[in-house]
């Protein structure tokens, strides 16, 4: 039987299954729709809607947009990729303002899954294209392809092309009112829509859309059939339709073209306030960095960056970047919903969704590996409105559900805290607040702990308790620097018989191994759970310190004089003792005692390892 779906049938569908549907944020069972994000884009004029169907690869996903009205305003369908994800594009027609109804379906779905959003602010905008009250975009199925054609819109700046989107994807055509799409999928049923920019930047809010199914293989084609649509007469690739000045072949893409400067050998776009997508020319790039400024992040992408989006773009400078940086609405970020559970979170600026993707003149996506890790994030922050130190930028883990602590070191002369981060993901800065039962506020250590709890870098026992007394251990204290210093925990084992495999700390031992800042006991052991002395401590700070780049060492003094237990240093430690002291990364238990082979307590190894982040002007 064949699989053809015309619009009334799928609207008859849906209907019949929204009785019983999924509630966001619940989890997921067999054949279910997971994972959906929903990213309004009002700069565009339109909604993103990805998701997952838990059936995998190759399945068909069925979307519903209802409007304010309750009219069912779009219905589309596509086909799951390699790992169930799923994305559609939906441009509201006429008022752009309210609650929107969200129902997706699929194979092997029983019941669907349903949600909603809300559109705050409309797009109106002086000067933005119209369309004439009986504006119809017209189709002509063919052979896995459509012709589409379409009346002019008006506008008082003219109109400087025409963008034609179906499922996720979108293509601009320019001095046309055609377009042939080709690489459709047989039975299909997809839902076009046309908008018109003006040479502002200007788009069109209002524009006509056509549902049309695409044919069996081997089949004679047909008209459109939908809202706005005109059924055409049956044909194969616009032949025998009633459309226009016809095509074929790719067309011609035109983005809006956001303007770019060069700034201190940086090309540079900056956004207006409602702006979150900047389009830019790989052209108007030059050898240069590229930075993009909108009003919740700045995103910049290297010099060697540019260079692999010019190589996977062939050499094109016509090819575009484009850059979005939007803001998501009605989100609260919890302290139940970050790691390491702090007592209290704060959001500071925006929430935002960062992507950047490389376009070609045929208006597809081209893949460009390798690249993402080299974006750098600047979040801003108000001055005088938040507690600088306990800044840090979080990523959303959509399996885990949790908010990810990546990094960040604040640049007080910008107001903004920075991070390379990836494409792709939502991103928020927080001021994490952690407090412990027993380090009250008037501990010495207590401001320590907060900072370094903020930075993920230290933990407690428990949620409640620190234990600020109690011992460090040689294992514990690998931990505090691998953290510190951002190293990567390594997935082999260190080669120690007493560092096993699955132990927490093996995958940090392993990491300062490698990177030259530990050793064993002996050459079997490392003795991971013994406490760490003082002198030890101090050995591994200078290791640390000059590995990452400390250059401010000081005089050859004897800062160690004072203290009457110096002759209890060790030969090996002695020199960076004396150097720990003298750089402020450690100091003795009193003027006269530096406690050379006591066990170092857990506030003290804290404090040292803030100095030392300090010093090195990491936070």
């Amino acid at each position: 039987m064949s699989r053809r779906i015309t619009v009334f049938m799928l609207a008859f569908i849906m209907l019949a299954v929204q009785l019983s549907v999924v509630p966001a944020g619940k989890a997921a069972a067999a054949g279910a729709i997971t994972d959906v994000a929903i990213t309004v884009e009002n700069s565009l004029h339109q909604v993103n809607i990805q998701g997952t169907i838990s059936a995998g690869s190759g399945k068909e996903v069925t979307i519903t947009v209802s409007n304010p009205k309750g009219d069912i305003d779009f219905i589309e369908q596509t086909t799951s990729d390699a790992t169930g994800r799923f994305a559609f594009l939906y441009y509201p027609s006429g008022s752009w303002e309210g609650k929107y109804t969200v129902t997706i379906g699929g194979e092997t779905i029983a019941v669907p899954y349903k949600d909603e959003f809300r559109i705050t602010a409309g797009p109106e905008d002086p000067g933005a294209p119209v369309w004439p009250p009986d504006s119809k975009l017209n189709a002509v199925a063919g052979n896995r392809s459509v012709t589409l054609t379409w009346n002019d819109a008006a506008s008082s700046e003219g109109i400087s092309g025409y963008r034609v989107t179906w499922a996720d994807k979108s293509v601009m055509v320019y001095n046309s009112n055609t377009v042939h799409i080709s690489g459709l999928t047989p039975e299909m049923l997809y839902t076009f829509k046309v908008e018109a920019v003006s040479p502002s930047g200007k788009w069109s809010m209002n524009g006509p859309s056509v549902s049309v199914t695409i044919p069996p293989d081997g089949s004679n084609g047909g008209g459109g059939d939908g809202n706005g649509g005109n059924g055409g007469n049956g044909g194969d690739s616009g032949n025998n339709s009633n459309s226009s000045n016809t095509g074929t072949g790719n067309p011609t893409v035109v983005l809006p073209r956001t303007e770019v400067k060069l700034e201190n050998n940086l090309a540079v776009v900056s956004l207006g306030a409602a702006e979150t997508v900047a389009n830019i020319r790989l052209g108007d790039i030059g050898d240069h960095p590229l930075q993009v400024k909108a009003e919740s992040v700045k995103v910049t992408l290297s010099r060697d960056t540019v260079a692999q989006w010019l190589e996977a773009a062939k050499q094109d400078k016509d090819a575009w970047v484009r850059v979005a940086a939007s803001p998501v609405s009605g989100m609260v970020i919890g302290v139940n919903s970050v790691v390491n559970s702090p007592t209290s979170v704060q959001t500071i600026g925006m929430i935002t969704d960062v992507s950047a993707t490389l376009i070609g003149k045929d208006g597809k996506e081209l893949p460009v590996a390798g690249v993402q890790s080299l974006m750098e994030l600047a979040f801003p922050y108000e001055e005088g409105k938040a507690d600088v130190e306990l800044l840090g930028i979080y990523r959303f883990n959509n399996a885990a559900e949790r908010w990810e602590y990546i990094g960040g070191v604040a640049d007080p002369s910008r107001h903004e805290v920075v991070v390379q981060g990836n494409a792709g993901y939502r991103y928020a800065l927080l001021q994490f607040n952690k407090s412990y039962a027993d380090v009250p506020d008037a501990h010495w250590a207590n401001r320590t702990l907060k900072v370094l709890s903020a930075k993920q870098i230290v933990t407690g026992m428990n949620d409640t308790s620190f234990d600020p007394q109690g011992t460090t251990t040689r294992a514990e204290f690998t931990a505090l620097l691998v953290r510190a210093l951002g190293i990567q925990p390594a997935s082999k084992p260190a080669g120690f018989r007493d560092v096993t495999e699955g132990a927490w700390y093996t995958p940090s031992i392993s990491a300062a191994l490698e990177a030259g800042l530990i050793q064993g006991i002996s050459d079997q052991e490392f003795a991971p759970n013994r406490y760490i002395t003082r002198e030890q401590i101090a050995v591994l700070l200078m290791r640390a310190y000059n590995r990452s780049g400390g250059t401010g060492h000081p005089e050859p003094a004897d800062r160690i004089a004072p203290f009457q237990d110096k002759d209890e240093l060790s030969a090996w430690a002695k020199a960076e003792v004396n150097q720990a002291v003298g750089l402020g990364l450690m100091r003795g238990r009193s003027d006269s005692v530096f406690a050379v082979k006591e066990p170092a307590v857990r506030t003290e190894t804290a404090q040292a390892v803030l100095n030392l982040l300090q010093t090195l002007k990491k936070l």
